[in-house]
């Protein structure tokens, strides 16, 4: 099938909604998504298929190699779904080589091809079965998207005046959804009549909303922007199209780039004025298709090709992004992406090595070219096959921005730490880190592909980088260097920080100097310690026993800030949780933000802290502490309003245990025998009102589990062999029993399932 009509109505948004269904997704075995645009190319199609399926581009150049070696492997005989979007191919030659791969893959009858375009013929030649014309918005509807942009929260004040003026603005955006919506938070900034009027009046006049003009529409919006953004925004026209934008990333190369400067005589940070950068540009919809994590802060972004479109006829040609083939000797690019083979060398002519600032280079090479982009702030290399920075790196003098996650390179040369200016250095994983690392004084994000767990401290000194705003993870050890107060000085991370080697913390003073309580920005926290004997052996040992003591003195002195929104802890040997833990009310409430804590391993524990309580708390994990016996009052909290200061006006919060959290897990818990109910002092008290899944797995000797879950969609249960009783699971979708030998029924599931005998294995699922 085929979804046709101009830029900008939406068909992509659809296309993604069909993509992403629930039904969609579970009746196809494979669902692969690929952006076509102009470049129709066979090969490249085949080899994006094959990187949707495993993750990795394989690029091959071979069509029956990728046919019967990657796709054929893994789609023969298997039904799939193949989208294609934005699709411009008009050469009838190339649609056939195409779908003649697609029949050579073997697939099952079913599988099924949707089609993205602007050009009608593109699907009547593509013969689609069915074509889906994409109307325009009525005015009612398009009012309906530009009144809930511009009268947001903190935009524009609703007055019958506005609304007439906004009511022709509507007009003007022609039933088009991505002008709608671009001029939508165009008038969410401009917050007085006066600004709206003249926009109206001076710059849409010229738009006839009987005909369709999207691109001068955007263009307005375009000009609206402050000029250092205005650059920002160009700079992106040197990704591809429909390319996943990290903002983190992107704010990084637009510091690199000197275009995030702070007013004189203010406290913002350059990543402060990027993140308002950022946030203008998704209010225009300049940027959109939004992606966040479980903390709900947006991670990365896409831009609308219409946008690709504007900020590449703006660039001016000041960004390309092309294959090394097409690069001319004469071109006055600034900001180069440039793609060539693994072993190629490209030839870059003086005149650009001399203007050139940014280069992202998928291709190879030398320390010769190196040497000779001597004004260059950003360097991105994205080839497996460099195994090693060349020499002439150390004459980068202005380089602020360094990329070597996609490549070999797991030894970083010492002159690195030449380059004062550096501000971002990205790796994938490196088995050295230079010792005069901390030279870097510049640093503010120092980023890792994955986190290395190791017992050696890789970064020595670390406490000299004053200016580091992102630390993945550091280790702790007795060597100069390497101990906890290196992080004491580190005011300003932000992110996700794990600290390794926490046996080598001696006690809550030294513990205390890493100064987490002071860290106001930082995200998430995960305290690790080596893996320590079973918890049996502590009683008898006194060396053990004295590590005890010491983990719990070390935990207490690493409270973090309120802020936190993250917490976990591993091989905590310790008896009991620190106080900071333990308190239930305000004001001293330190977890009062917390969204998700994990508990792994903590085996001296008896008892769970205390988390009913936590107003914001999504997700529990609790994973292998062997001591604990009994859940119970504890665990649920003390419940007042606001997580214990007593409010008249906050009555939810007064009669809920858990009520915002949305998982639970329990696993690995081989002593606790019983789960309690709540202790409930109205009969208004609600317990767990949202959990939608809940996990217990691996607690041999559990015999009873609570019955208040009313909210619960899935539900697990494995290797409890005593588990005598089920709970109460009024909206169950999906259920799954396992290695529960002696539960007798599922009396209290909506619908009854009888048990068979024998062979206690019983998976449940109720559509």
């Amino acid at each position: 099938m085929a979804l046709v009509g101009i830029g900008g109505l939406g068909k992509t948004t659809l296309a993604q909604i069909v993509y992403n269904h629930g039904k969609v997704v579970r009746h196809f075995d494979e669902i692969i998504w690929i952006t076509v645009s102009k470049d129709f190319d066979v090969i490249r199609l085949l080899n994006e298929m094959v990187q949707s399926l495993i993750g990795k581009k394989p690029l091959l150049s071979n069509v029956n190699e990728i046919v019967k070696n990657e796709l054929g492997g893994r789609l023969k005989g298997k039904r799939y779904l193949l989208v294609l979007d934005d699709v411009w191919n008009l050469v009838q030659n190339h649609w056939d080589r195409f779908r003649k791969a697609l029949f050579g893959i073997g697939a099952s009858r079913g599988s099924k091809i949707m089609v993205t375009t602007r050009i009608r013929q593109v699907a009547l030649m593509m013969q689609a079965s069915f074509i889906h014309v994409m109307r325009f918005l009525s005015e009612d509807e398009s009012w309906a998207i530009f009144k809930q942009r511009a009268f947001a929260k903190g935009g524009a004040i609703e007055t019958q005046n506005m609304v007439d003026i906004g009511r022709d603005i509507v007009k003007c955006c022609s039933g088009v959804p991505l002008v709608i919506k671009a001029l939508g938070g165009l008038m969410y900034s401009k917050k007085s009549e006066t600004k709206w009027r003249s926009i109206l009046s001076s710059q849409l006049r010229d738009l006839n909303y009987k005909t369709i003009i999207v691109l001068p529409a955007l263009e307005i919006c375009y000009g609206h922007l402050p000029s250092p953004l205005k650059h920002c925004f160009t700079f992106c026209s040197i990704f591809p199209e429909d390319f996943d934008l990290e903002k983190s990333n992107l704010i990084q190369l637009w510091m690199a780039l000197g275009l995030l400067r702070p007013p004189k005589n203010s406290d913002l940070s350059m990543e402060n004025i990027g993140n308002k950068y950022f946030d203008i540009l998704f209010l225009y919809s300049m940027l959109q298709d939004a992606k966040k994590d479980e903390y709900g802060s947006i991670t990365s972004c896409k831009m609308h090709d219409l946008f690709q479109d504007l900020a590449q006829y703006k660039s001016d040609n000041y960004c390309s992004n092309l294959e090394a083939s097409h690069l001319n000797g004469d071109s006055d690019v600034v900001h180069l992406s440039l793609i060539c083979s693994l072993r190629e060398i490209p030839e870059i002519s003086m005149k650009i090595c001399l203007r050139l600032q940014t280069l992202i280079l998928k291709g190879g090479l030398d320390g010769k070219l190196l040497a000779s982009l001597k004004g260059l702030r950003v360097l991105v290399l994205e080839n497996y096959s460099i195994i090693e920075l060349p020499v002439s790196i150390e004459m980068l003098k202005y380089l602020r921005y360094l990329d070597i996650l996609k490549t070999s390179i797991f030894l970083l040369p010492n002159n690195v730490t030449k380059l004062y200016n550096l501000q971002t250095l990205k790796l994938r994983w490196v088995q050295e880190v230079p010792k005069s690392i901390g030279r870097l004084i510049n640093l503010r994000h120092f980023c890792f592909g994955s986190i290395v767990e190791s017992q050696d401290c890789m970064l020595i000194g670390v406490g000299r980088l004053t200016n580091l705003q992102t630390l993945s993870f550091f280790t702790v050890n007795r060597d100069r260097g390497c101990h906890i107060e290196e992080l004491g000085s580190l005011d300003n991370l932000t992110g996700d920080l794990t600290i390794f080697g926490l046996e080598h913390v001696e006690n809550y003073g030294e513990a205390e100097y890493a100064n987490l309580s002071k860290k106001s920005h930082l995200c998430t926290l995960r305290f690790c310690w080596a893996p320590p004997r079973s918890s049996m052996q502590f009683r008898n040992d006194e060396t053990i026993n004295k590590k005890v003591c010491n983990d719990e003195d070390v935990l207490e002195g690493l409270q973090p800030h309120s802020n936190l929104r993250g917490l976990t802890i591993e091989n905590f040997t310790g008896g009991k949780f620190p106080s900071w833990m333990m308190v239930e009310s305000q004001p001293s409430l330190v977890l009062s933000n917390l969204v998700k804590i994990r508990l792994c391993n903590c085996n001296g524990c008896e008892q769970i802290p205390p988390l009913g309580h936590l107003q914001y708390l999504k997700v529990v994990k609790i994973i292998g502490m062997g001591d604990v016996k009994v859940i119970g009052a504890e665990f649920y909290g003390k419940h007042t309003a606001g997580g214990g200061a007593s409010s008249s006006s906050s009555r939810a919060a007064e009669v809920s245990m858990f009520p915002t959290l949305r998982e639970l897990t329990l696993r690995q818990m081989p002593r606790l025998e019983k789960w309690l109910e709540a202790v409930q002092q109205s009969s208004s008290m609600s317990v767990f009102p949202w959990l939608e899944k809940l996990k217990i797995r691996m607690c041999s000797s559990l015999i009873t589990v609570p019955n208040h879950f009313p909210s619960v969609r899935e539900l697990i249960i494995s290797g409890c062999p005593n588990l005598l009783n089920m709970p109460c699971l009024p909206s169950a979708r999906e259920v799954s029993i396992s290695g529960c030998t002696k539960l007798i029924g599922l009396p209290s599931l909506t619908q009854v399932f009888p048990l068979r005998d024998g062979n206690f294995i019983l998976e449940v699922v109720i559509n």
